[in-house]
C-alpha cells in the first residue's frame, strides 16, 4: 500500500479534499496498479458533490458526480474483479436521482439506467452481495417516487425495490440499511394508497416497523431515522386530513428529526420537516380550542433555519409563509 495512499486517506477524513487528491494522484504515480488510490479520488468528488447538493446546489453536485464517476470506472478497469468499484458507480448515480428528485428530474431515467447497470456489473463479480441488492432496492424506490410524482402507478418499481431489499435480507438478516429501504418503499406505497382513495395503515404499518426495526439494529443509521421520521410526518398528516389526533405520529416524527439533526446538523430538508410537523400540531391545536402559538413559533424557528442553510429551498420558503398565515389566522 503506498504511504501516499495512507497520507490521503487521513486527509480525505479530515475534509482535506484538495490535498487527498494531490495524495492519491501521487500514490497512483508510485503504484499505477493500486486502483484504490482511484476510488479515493471518486469519494472526494462524491462528498463535494453531496455537500453542494445540501447547499441547494445542484448544478454543482451533479458536475462532482460525474467526475467521481470517471473515478471510479477508472478504478474498475484496473480491479475489475472488485465488485465494490461497480457498486460505488451505481451509488453516485443513486445519489444523483434522489438529488434531481427534486430539481428538473431531466436527467433521473438515464442516471436510473446507470445506476442499475453498474450493479448489475457488481453482481456478476459477487452475486450474494448484500450491499449492492439494498442499493438496486434503493434506486428503484427513488425511481417509484418520481413515478408517483409524475402520476403514474409505481407498483411495477416498488415490487423490484420489496425484492431486492427482501433479497438483501434473506443474504443478511441484521442488514439495517435493507430493512431501511423496505420500509420506506412501504412509505411509498401508502402515500400512493392515499393519492388514489385507499386505505394507507397496512402500508404505514409495514413502514414503521420494518423502519423502526432498522433504527433498532443501527441507532445512527441516517436512512433509517430519516425515513422514519418522514414516515410518522405522512401518517400524522393523513390522521390529520380525516379528522384524528395525529399528535403521537407527528411528535415520533419529531423525536426522529430530532435524532437526525444531531447526525446532519447541516442538512437544511430535515429543518423544513421538522417545521412542518410542528406546523401540523398547530393546525390541530388551533382546530381544538388549544393555544397553538408555540406551535407556529417552533415551525417558524424550523423553517427559517431550513432557509439560512439553504435558501434555494423553495418548500421551506412557502411552509415559512404557511407559519405565518395560520398564527396571523389564530390571532384575528
Amino acid at each position: 500500500m503506498p504511504r501516499e495512499y495512507v497520507e490521503g486517506l487521513i486527509a480525505y477524513l479530515e475534509s482535506r479534499y484538495d490535498e487527498c487528491i494531490e495524495k492519491s494522484h501521487e500514490a497512483m504515480q508510485r503504484a499505477p496498479w493500486f486502483y484504490q488510490a482511484k476510488i479515493l479520488e471518486g469519494d472526494v468528488n462524491l462528498s463535494r458533490g453531496d455537500q453542494k447538493r445540501d447547499a441547494g446546489d445542484r448544478d454543482g453536485a451533479l458536475i462532482e458526480y460525474a467526475t467521481a464517476d470517471q473515478a471510479y470506472r477508472m478504478a474498475a478497469r484496473i480491479g475489475e474483479s472488485d465488485p465494490l468499484t461497480y457498486a460505488r458507480i451505481a451509488n453516485v448515480w443513486k445519489i444523483a436521482m434522489f438529488s434531481e428528485l427534486y430539481g428538473s428530474g431531466k436527467d433521473m431515467a438515464l442516471n436510473r439506467q446507470r445506476a442499475l447497470d453498474a450493479a448489475s456489473d457488481a453482481l456478476k463479480a459477487d452475486p450474494d452481495n448484500a450491499d449492492v441488492h439494498v442499493l438496486i432496492s434503493n434506486v428503484c424506490r427513488t425511481w417509484s417516487e418520481s413515478e408517483v410524482r409524475a402520476g403514474r402507478n409505481p407498483e411495477e418499481w416498488l415490487d423490484r425495490s420489496f425484492e431486492s431489499a427482501r433479497t438483501a435480507i434473506r443474504l443478511r438478516p441484521r442488514n439495517a440499511a435493507a430493512h431501511a429501504v423496505l420500509g420506506a418503499s412501504h412509505q411509498l406505497a401508502a402515500q400512493f394508497a392515499i393519492e388514489h382513495g385507499q386505505d394507507p395503515t397496512p402500508a404505514f404499518t409495514q413502514a414503521v416497523d420494518e423502519l423502526e426495526r432498522a433504527r433498532r439494529l443501527a441507532p445512527t443509521h441516517d436512512s433509517a431515522i430519516m425515513n422514519l421520521a418522514n414516515c410518522y410526518w405522512a401518517l400524522g398528516e393523513f390522521q390529520l386530513s380525516h379528522g384524528q389526533d395525529p399528535r403521537h405520529a407527528l411528535q415520533a416524527g419529531i423525536r426522529n428529526l430530532e435524532r437526525a439533526i444531531e447526525l446532519f446538523p447541516g442538512f437544511a430538508n430535515l429543518y423544513n420537516n421538522l417545521g412542518n410537523c410542528r406546523q401540523d400540531i398547530g393546525v390541530w391545536e388551533m382546530a381544538h380550542g388549544a393555544d397553538p402559538v408555540t406551535s407556529f413559533e417552533a415551525a417558524v424557528q424550523a423553517h427559517t433555519k431550513a432557509l439560512q442553510l439553504n435558501p434555494k429551498h423553495i418548500y421551506a420558503d412557502g411552509n415559512l409563509g404557511n407559519d405565518y398565515a395560520c398564527r396571523a389566522r389564530y390571532k384575528m
